[in-house]
């Protein structure tokens, strides 16, 4: 038998075949369903709401009435006191604590309905099938409001009776709301040896909303099941006063055995001004402060807590090397045996025949007689300088010679010797000199002189000794360039000074007993000696603020070079670190409290370290 509900729509849309001409229906009666009455329903509508436009009554009239066709929803909403202990998981089903006289409000395809609850219920009737967003507004009564969204059924049965029950959290004191107390340290100040309270901070604790349904067994699914929630006051945040301390008012409930509902507490970023010392790259300590953000890992990883709370300035060095040259000479020679070649022998020699040489400049003569074979040629020589020294080639001339065709070839070659021409001054080491010679290739050479037998230091000047080289061979004067050291300050590193018992113990010359490195090489944690100290330079102690302290150093010097710091006065009350940040918090509890808070509680604390977050 065909549905009355059905059977009389389908009698008034026959009423209606005038309006919607379209509409064919080929069904017979026995085969006409809901579903299509409904379909037909829907092009109906679209065929009328033409008809509205030109302000036909009885089109308006029945547009009215197909638009009530369709599930009707009766939809409730208990509203639960979370905080009250019989609302626990197995108070669902019994007796539950309610909140009387709240108003509810449902929103549903732009129209709203409002309700006041009743025993805790709020009741509406008349809702279509969908979706609807629901307030539920308890501010007044100190608890949390929410708005939810739920599905409130569908279409395919005439009605539905659907209900949801939403749990609200107290958010004050008075409601019963959980109390978090707690303070909060940070280092805000390096330099001293005790934590700064950490005022400005900021604590917030959250409460999970799905952790609240979830305990209430508040699915998210179904009709009348919470898609998704918003509750106010669900995080709170509380600032860190002047002595450090904070109080958080946490929305709370009674779970499963009475027991308390979850809640995060966590203290986040903040930006605040922080003073520490830093190591300059000459060895200097500043003390600085500058803008940080505490409590993302980087409030103390900048700070260096090994350097010492003093530093050592060392006055410059007073050496200026300058004015020391040589230059070449052309060295006399004498002609070798080994400098002549027999061209030519000749014939008719006899042996102790005699030659000489044009005379030297100072007219010395060599001479050298011959040695020949049985037919009078010539095989060899005996040579004899007679003290003659040669600055050109020399010519060869008979003296007693009975044979004749003999021919000589001198092999004569200009040989230099260094020399120094100016000593200079200032110099606390020996300078190198660059040489420029040039082969018989006429390739050029360059030769790295350093100092040896041919030149010493004699107060700070170079002194000469016979020569500075001899026997330079070169093709034309060589030429030189002069290298002379360069003064450097020198420079401890702080961290090298070792403070005990409030005194300067000692000054290490590098931190594994390594030899001293230039300064700014890879390791800053090494002695730097510098150059040109004619004299002990002047040692001063300073603090991180750059103020003289009651110690005293004096420096070794040798060759020029700082070789140790001796302290003839420790000093007194000299902190060991410039930057403390281990202080004694052993009286302090920072473990996790338990974060299960239960509704009026006061005793949970939790503190924070921020140099620990």
């Amino acid at each position: 038998m065909q549905n009355p509900r059905v059977r009389k729509l389908f009698s008034t849309i026959l009423g209606v075949g005038a309006v919607a001409g379209s509409l064919v229906l080929t069904s017979c009666e026995d085969e006409f369903t809901e579903e299509d009455a409904i379909r037909a329903q829907q092009e109906t509508l679209a065929a009328l709401k033409d008809q509205e436009a030109k302000n036909d009554m009885e089109a308006q009239a029945m547009i009215d009435s197909l638009n009530r066709i369709g599930a009707k929803i009766d939809y409730s909403v208990t509203i639960v006191a979370a905080n009250k202990a019989n609302t626990g998981s197995g108070a669902r089903t019994s007796a539950v604590a309610t909140l009387d006289g709240i108003t509810v409000t449902i929103k549903q395809g732009g129209e709203s309905m409002t309700a006041t609850t009743e025993g805790g219920v709020a009741t509406f009737t008349g809702l279509k099938a969908g979706k609807a967003v629901v307030n539920v507004d308890v501010a007044e009564e100190g608890y949390s409001s929410v708005t939810y969204t739920t599905l409130l059924g569908s279409d395919d049965k005439d009605s539905y009776s659907v209900g949801t029950l939403i749990p609200v959290l107290p958010i004050t004191k008075a409601a019963g709301a959980s109390v978090v107390t707690g303070k909060a340290w940070a280092e805000f100040d390096a330099t001293n040896d005790a934590p700064e309270l950490a005022q400005g901070a900021t604590v917030q604790a959250t409460v999970g909303v799905s952790d609240v349904l979830s305990l209430y067994g508040v699915s998210r699914y179904g009709y009348g099941g919470v898609e998704n929630a918003t509750y106010e006051g669900f995080v709170q945040t509380a600032t860190v006063g002047e002595d450090g301390s904070y109080e958080l008012v946490v929305p709370a409930a009674y779970g499963d055995e009475k027991s308390g509902i979850s809640a995060t507490i966590e203290a986040l970023p903040f930006e605040h001004d922080q003073t520490y010392v830093k190591m300059n790259e000459d060895g200097s300590l500043e003390t600085v402060t500058e803008k940080m953000i505490f409590g993302k890992g980087n409030d103390v990883d900048h700070i260096d807590t090994d350097i010492p709370s003093v530093y050592m300035e060392i006055e410059a060095p007073t050496g200026v090397a300058e004015g020391f040259e040589v230059k070449a000479e052309l060295n006399k020679q004498f002609i070798a045996e080994s400098d002549f070649d027999i061209v030519t022998g000749g014939t008719g020699y006899s042996d102790g025949d005699e030659f000489e040489l044009s005379a030297d400049d100072e007219g010395a003569i060599a001479t050298f007689t011959v040695f020949v074979n049985g037919d009078g040629e010539i095989t060899d020589i005996d040579y004899s300088d007679n003290g003659a020294r040669y600055t050109k080639k020399p010519s060869v001339k008979a003296k007693t010679v009975n044979g004749s065709g003999a021919s000589f070839d001198i092999d004569f070659t200009d040989y230099y010797k260094v020399v120094v021409s100016n000593p200079g001054s200032g110099y606390w080491t020996e300078p190198f000199v660059s040489m420029v010679t040039m082969g018989d290739d006429s390739q050029e050479s360059t030769v790295l002189m350093e100092s040896g037998d041919g030149y010493d230091l004699d107060g700070g000047a170079v002194e000469e000794k016979d020569y500075v080289l001899d026997n330079v061979y070169s093709n034309v004067e060589p030429t030189f360039t002069t290298i002379n050291p360069v003064a450097k300050q020198a420079m401890v590193s702080p961290r090298l000074i070792v403070v005990e018992d409030g005194s300067i113990d000692e000054v290490r010359e590098s931190l594994v007993d390594l030899a001293r490195v230039s300064f700014g090489s890879e390791s800053s944690d090494e002695f730097e000696g510098g150059a040109g100290y004619m004299t002990s330079p002047k040692v001063t102690i300073k603090n991180a603020k750059g103020e003289e302290v009651n110690a005293q150093a004096i420096a070794v010097v040798e060759d020029g070079e700082i070789t140790e710091i001796k302290i003839v006065n420790p000093g007194t009350d000299i902190s060991e670190v410039a930057n403390d940040i281990d202080h004694d918090l052993s009286d302090i509890d920072f473990s996790n409290i338990e974060n299960t808070l239960e509704p009026g509680s006061t005793t949970n604390v939790k503190n924070f370290n921020y140099s620990d977050l």
